[in-house]
């Protein structure tokens, strides 16, 4: 840190000097310095604008191509394979054209920042030898600042290397802040009342249920399941089946009204009350462990 502030002092100190010696210089310099710093800002703004866009676009990819993997059985048994890979191919394109758009746009910039630094050395030497045909330069003196001016316009290069380097981490921290923002996921909320005998009964009073706020899922539902009883739930898709079922296991908490197992409201109920239920998803899901490990997940008793 601090051979950068005196690299910093010292190239302002430099530009100061040239001022003194020659103005027109002096601005000249402090102006290719302005123009390839102000290159940088527009490089690093089409960044943080474009490359959400190539992410999301990979994330999409990513999550398709691995759900498929997941669900190859049911793809071939459908026989959706050609479907599966004609989507994924136009993910894919989707993916590459947000990819080489972005690619393409930074590397026009970066050949500008060069054709502005390849101007910047004719200039000056066009300006020098103005200036030393006018008796106003000394050919040594030119000769130094040739040598040191490249460093003083380098230092617009590093400060917007830095400030890209910065960007970049932000672009990139910005999907995972994203995801661990409580306001997208909530939190497990349990109460303290155990249910060691718990005999079966559910029931759903005024129940009303949103994923996102204003769009309601379930909109004061009730219904009563006695205990020992097989209950189907029938609908067309999206109706909010699939929702009941996630109430009534606790994966959520409604967002108005009450439900009840065993006449004692869900929101009371100590997390252990979830060895009560089991769910036989429509896809089972192993970990990448033995059976028998998968096994023993579920309970430490089970024998071989």
């Amino acid at each position: 840190m601090s051979t950068t502030i005196i690299e910093f002092l010292s190239r302002i100190g430099f530009i100061v000097y040239i001022f003194v010696y020659s103005v027109w210089i002096g601005l000249f310099i402090t102006s290719c310095v302005l123009i390839r710093y102000f290159v940088y800002q527009v490089r690093i703004h089409y960044y943080a604008k474009m490359k959400p866009g190539v992410f999301s676009a990979a994330e999409d990819v990513n999550s398709v191509v691995g759900e498929s993997v997941r669900g190859i059985k049911d793809i071939k048994t459908l026989g959706l394979g050609s479907n599966i890979t004609s989507h994924i191919g136009d993910l894919q394109d989707e993916y590459i054209r947000r990819d080489n758009k972005e690619w393409y746009v930074g590397t026009a910039l970066v050949h500008f920042s060069n054709f502005v630094r390849i101007l910047t050395n004719l200039f000056f030497v066009f300006i020098s030898i103005y200036l030393i045909k006018q008796g106003k330069l000394d050919v040594v003196v030119f000769y130094s600042l040739h040598l040191y001016k490249n460093k003083v316009l380098e230092f617009a290069v590093h400060l917007g290397s830095l400030q890209n380097y910065f960007k970049e981490m932000e672009v990139n921290a910005f999907r995972v802040f994203q995801l661990a923002d409580t306001s997208v996921y909530q939190h497990d909320e349990f109460g303290n009342v155990e249910l060691p005998l718990y005999h079966g009964g559910i029931e759903f009073k005024n129940v009303s249920f949103e994923y996102e706020e204003g769009e309601k899922i379930l909109d004061d539902v009730s219904f009563k399941i006695e205990s020992n009883n097989h209950v189907a739930f029938v609908g067309t898709s999206g109706c909010g089946k699939s929702t009941i079922v996630a109430l009534i296991c606790k994966l959520y908490d409604p967002t108005s009204g009450v439900i009840l197992f065993d006449d004692v409201n869900s929101r009371s109920l100590a997390q252990s009350f979830g060895k009560n239920i089991a769910m036989v998803n429509q896809s089972p899901y192993l970990f990448n462990l033995t059976i028998r490990e998968n096994m023993l997940l579920v309970s430490k008793n089970i024998t071989d």
